[in-house]
């Protein structure tokens, strides 16, 4: 038997199927509104996921260091910047390198090698930001140990065992950091610069032999041959060809080679004058 209902209620069970759709538009609207199209956010999505990663900080990558020595000077260097990149990231780092590009020109002239430094320099130009950390902190190892060579020498005292040479204590981190900070790298590297006449000599005839091997090669070497050791005077430019061969011609002219090769000018022949003068340009300069 057909179930009948009262006009009222059958109104409003008509109203509640009417409003059926609308509900089940409304849940799904609510269950899948991260589905529902976003020109801002699928774009925001993408650059978060494209971000570069930023990598370990200074204080991070120092930390893991396995040099104590060296680390513990480089912490006093970066902990002057408070930790900052020294070599990358804002204006004052890109003058900071800039000042180191300026003075590379002047330190190979002075007999230094500086392929490290220069290979530091590349690497860091060219580092990821997860590895710009640890390519700046190489660069900073390199500049520091290259300051070390302008101020110390290249060559330790136990590489030179028949020179009695004092050691030098001195620990140039303080005032390394300080230039690196202040962006006076440059007057700073100048400074270390031996003040000694002999060590400007020395940086003359380096350049003068540089000059000759980029000619195609130094002059003949010199032997105890009067002939020999007067050809190899005139090549170096400490004779002029016409000069007359005489004693004192050729002593004043050898007293002033060794004066620019930081011997001692006593215008005799000796064992290490001659060394000198029979060592070609390309051994020199290498």
């Amino acid at each position: 038997m057909e179930k009948k209902f009262p006009p009222k209620l059958r109104l409003a069970l008509g109203a509640v199927v009417a409003a059926a759709p609308l509900l089940l538009v409304a849940t799904l609207a609510v269950r899948h509104a991260d589905r529902i199209a976003d020109p801002v956010a699928p774009a925001a999505r993408v650059a978060q996921e494209e971000a570069p990663k930023s990598g370990p900080s200074v204080r991070e990558v120092l930390a893991g260091s396995a040099a104590p020595d060296l680390r513990a000077q480089l912490e006093q260097i970066y902990g002057a910047v408070d930790g900052a990149t020294l070599w990358s990231g804002d204006e004052t780092a890109k003058r900071r390198l800039r000042s180191l590009d300026e003075e590379l020109s002047a330190i190979d002239a002075q007999g230094l090698n500086t392929a490290k430094l220069v290979a530091a320099r590349e690497a860091l130009l060219a580092s990821k930001a997860e590895d710009r950390a640890r390519n700046d902190i190489a660069l900073t190892s390199e500049t520091l140990t290259l300051a070390k060579a302008i101020r110390f020498g290249h060559l330790s005292n136990k590489q030179l065992p028949d020179w009695e040479i004092a050691a030098d204590v001195v620990d140039i981190t303080p005032d390394f950091a300080a230039a690196l900070k202040d962006g006076q790298l440059g007057p700073y590297l100048r400074s270390l610069e031996p003040t000694d006449p002999q060590y400007a000599n020395l940086v003359k005839a380096l350049a003068r032999y540089k000059d000759l091997v980029g000619k195609g090669g130094g002059p003949a070497p010199a032997s105890e041959d009067a002939e020999a050791f007067r050809s190899r005077l005139i090549a170096e430019g400490y004779l002029v060809a016409n000069a007359p061969a005489d004693k004192v011609t050729l002593q004043a002219a050898l007293k002033d080679f060794q004066t620019h090769n930081g011997l001692e000018p006593d215008g005799k022949l000796g064992k290490a004058t001659l060394a000198a003068l029979t060592m070609s340009a390309d051994q020199r300069v290498g």
